[in-house]
Parts: C-alpha cells; structure tokens; sequence
C-alpha cells in the first residue's frame, strides 16, 4: 500500500502560554507513536484507572490503547500509543475519563493542546545509474575525394 511506503515528517509544538517548543522527526508510516504526559491524581491507582481519550481538533476521539502509568507521588506519568492523525495541520489534547460509583462518567478538561503539522514526504528516488550510450562513429570522407600530392 502507497500509504506504507511514504515517509510522515511530523512537526510537534507544545504551545506553553505564547511561547513554542519544536520537535521534528522523519518517521515511517508503519511506526507507531507513544504519548507521555502527567496525570495528576490522589493514587497511583486511580491515575491507572483513568481511561485518556484524544481530543484531535476539538473533538473527543477514541480513547488511547496501552496505557500506563508510574511514579512515587502525584503528578504521575503515563504513557500511551498515539492515535493515526491524516495530513494537516492539528491541535491534539486529552482528557482524563473516570467511571464514578453510580456509574456516571465523569471527564476532565482537555489538556494544553499539542500543535501537529502532519505531512508526506516525497521518496527518494531509487535505483539510480547513468547509461552510456554509443553512438557509431561518423562516416569518414571516401578515399581519393581529397587531392593527394605524388612524387
């Protein structure tokens, strides 16, 4: 498939107040991404019950796979695999979910969007060599067309 077989350029910028921080990586379509963030929380514990859904563009996508979480005190990292984002430019945030006693769902707010600008690159080009071509020489003058000098 074409889509296995481009490189994805991916330009990351954390937008912290008015200031921009820049990341940039070549990566292979194929290659999957992981996110890292904290989770504030009064437990480890709950911190790993969480469930953490994308929002991409302002809208609450699937929730994230792999998710884990470690630490000794709270904020907690977690870790989980990025969602497949198309060409574009996008804001990518999550919120933190949380299945309450009754059963209702509670979400927190999105978290600082992170700005992507996700575009295809060009392969280079392959197999590449020079051909030499030959051409045969050019036809000589007939003999005794030129005057010769005899002695």
């Amino acid at each position: 498939m074409r889509t296995f077989h481009r490189l994805l350029l991916i330009v990351a910028a954390m937008l912290v107040s008015s200031a921009q921080a820049y990341a940039q990586t070549v990566v292979d379509a194929k290659v999957s991404h992981a996110l890292e963030w904290t989770q504030d929380a009064p437990t480890l514990e709950e911190a790993r019950a969480y469930r953490y859904a994308a929002v991409i563009d302002g809208a609450r996508g699937a929730e994230l796979a792999g998710v884990a979480c470690s630490g000794a005190a709270s904020p907690f990292t977690c870790t989980g695999q990025a969602p497949a984002f198309p060409l574009g430019a996008h804001a990518f945030a999550l919120i933190a979910v949380q299945q309450l006693a009754d059963g209702a769902i509670a979400e927190s707010l999105p978290s600082t969007p992170l700005a992507l600008l996700i575009y295809a690159v060009p392969l280079a080009p392959g197999n590449l060599r020079l051909v030499v071509t030959v051409s045969p020489p050019a036809p000589s003058a007939p003999t005794g067309a030129y005057p010769t000098a005899v002695r």
